[in-house]
């Protein structure tokens, strides 16, 4: 992921950073242990991930899967 230290460095640019690695992983996890499909996994992590990485505003959720399809 190509994100700059600026970014990193504020609690809003960690969050999303986490965000997108959680959410990555939770995908992965899925993937591996049979999950029917990406979309699918998609729609049923992506609330968890962001919860866990403390962002509840949809824009920056959309932000993150942007960051994300980037990568």
């Amino acid at each position: 992921m190509d994100f700059t230290a600026a970014q990193n460095a504020s609690a809003s640019g960690q969050a999303m950073v986490q965000f997108i690695e959680t959410w990555s992983d939770m995908m992965e996890c899925a993937m591996e242990h049979g999950a029917a499909g990406v979309t699918e996994t998609a729609g049923l992590t992506v609330r968890p991930a962001a919860k866990a990485a403390g962002i509840s505003r949809d824009e920056d959720v959309l932000a993150g899967a942007a960051k994300l399809l980037d990568c």
